[in-house]
């Protein structure tokens, strides 16, 4: 008995090593070839598919990008696994041997490119990945890459109104909000944009807006089933992009246009491009002020405009509760500051907000740096600067020869305020030991509109009126303010 137990064991044995031998194949498991192999072995093979250049509109709205061929009768379809158009993932599908592409998807790929939404051809890199679904229900996966090509050609932009366009929305100009009676009409640049400088009637929420085209606006009596059909707007309801395209009324790619957004209180200039249909909002320039040890409730200590919505302040900081920002229309208005998001950070770039929720914006330590605030991005940073080895007794405006005087607790700042001139005069900056600052180029006159014209030694013209003078002798910022 115990030697049939012994020779029933070495039998199960011999059968347990021929299960491991490497010719053994299982019928069920899945065929694996190499990318090669495959498309050789099953005839499949990638080309260009009959709309892979299209010049749009399309009669469906899918363009057949790529056609999948194949020479073999086992294979009874493919699936996507994968499909990269220039480098870009993309979302595609299969309609029996074509892979197909939306044409709106397509078409927000040439928006991107260009920068705009003119029916300008954006040239097509299409890599694909399929599976091949056999006829025995196997499946083959492989890989083709950059093997097809083609282009798009988005829709034509609706033509230029040539009445223009005016803009509806919760701006004080504008009523109530949205009223048709007092439409705010845009001035052409002369460049083929339009523009309307506007402020914003809602603190704390969105004020939403969009352009309107004035063929569609009947003075006599608008009606808003009219003047809808010339609307356009952002491609997402609120949209609060500062550069975004614009979308018109029974558009292919984004469907109807939504209102664009503005979430805060302020003056903005925007502009649309009905050319190249894009539109930019862009806080308008003003006066900022700063509030802090140095300067609380008082124009004494004033960002130094540096152009293009931009503006810095130079000196030796704190590095803790270093500064709040006033802008001059809400100046003495403690519930209408300007501040960082995130309160008492000293991190070197932040983002600034508006209202009770604004903390104090403080540098990463104490010591000196170059703050910059940009307007345009609602952002600001620091960077470090080494303290300055020369400093001044004295700084005067020429020309009226008035004394400014120096801020202590901001150093190397200089101001005087409410100065009164009689009659246009030409002035500049000059501090004790005859250095200069003035404007960077001759001719330049300062208004209500414009109170700096870069850093140089040129003169400035002041007409008749009171003015309020700022200077930074580090980097040779200076404001002229008319009050």
């Amino acid at each position: 008995m115990k030697k049939t137990i012994l020779y029933s064991l070495a039998f199960l044995a011999t059968i347990g090593l021929a299960s491991c031998n490497e010719d053994y194949s299982d019928w069920a498991s899945p065929q694996a070839y190499s990318q090669e192999e495959a498309a050789a072995k099953y005839g499949v093979t990638f080309a260009n598919g009959p709309e892979a250049n299209t010049v749009l509109p399309d009669s469906d709205g899918n363009i057949r990008l790529v056609q999948v061929n194949q020479g073999n009768d086992g294979i009874s379809g493919i699936t996507l696994k994968n499909l990269v158009i220039n480098g870009e993932s993309v979302k595609g599908s299969i309609d029996g041997y074509y892979i197909t592409v939306p044409a709106a998807t397509l078409s927000k790929m040439a928006f991107k490119a260009h920068g705009n939404r003119k029916a300008e051809p954006l040239q097509l890199n299409v890599q694909s990945q399929v599976s091949i679904n056999l006829a025995t229900g196997d499946a083959v996966t492989f890989d083709t890459e950059g093997t097809t090509t083609g282009s798009i050609t988005p829709d034509p932009v609706p033509a230029v109104d040539p009445k223009g366009y005016f803009l509806l929305g919760h701006f004080k100009e504008n009523g109530k909000g949205f009223d048709l009676s007092a439409p705010v009409w845009m001035t052409a640049n002369g460049d083929g944009t339009y523009s309307a400088t506007v402020s914003t009637s809602q603190f704390n929420t969105t004020n939403y807006f969009a352009f309107y085209r004035a063929s569609n606006y009947d003075e006599a009596n608008p009606t808003w089933d009219e003047v809808n059909k010339g609307k356009i707007g952002a491609p997402t309801n609120g949209d609060q992009a500062l550069d975004e395209f614009a979308v018109y009324a029974n558009d292919p790619v984004y469907g109807e246009p939504q209102s664009a957004g503005i979430f805060s209180l302020g003056t903005y200039v925007i502009t649309l491009d009905p050319i190249n249909l894009t539109y930019k909002i862009r806080r308008a320039p003003t006066e900022y002020y700063i509030y802090n040890s140095a300067n609380r409730g008082k124009k004494r200590l004033m960002l130094y405009s540096n152009g293009d919505n931009t503006y810095t302040m130079t000196t030796k900081w704190n590095g803790t509760q270093d500064m709040k920002i006033w802008d001059i229309a809400n100046f003495g208005n403690s519930g209408m500051f300007f501040g960082a998001t995130t309160p008492d950070a000293t991190t070197a770039t932040g983002s600034v907000t508006q209202g009770t929720e604004a903390g104090f914006i403080s540098a990463p330590s104490a010591g000196w740096y170059k703050f910059t605030l940009d307007m345009n991005s609602s952002t600001y940073q620091w960077e470090a600067v080494s303290e300055p080895s020369k400093t001044y007794s004295s700084v005067t405006v020429s020309g009226i020869n008035k004394a400014l005087t120096h801020l202590a607790k901001a150093p190397h700042n200089w101001f005087v305020n409410d100065v009164n001139v009689a009659s246009a005069t030409t002035v500049h900056f000059v501090a004790n030991d005859g250095t200069v600052w003035g404007a960077s180029a001759a001719g330049k006159t300062i208004s209500s509109q414009n109170y700096s014209f870069g850093v140089g030694t040129y003169d400035v013209t002041l007409p008749a009126g009171k003015y309020s003078f700022y200077l930074n002798d580090i980097d040779g910022t200076w404001n002229i303010v008319a009050e």
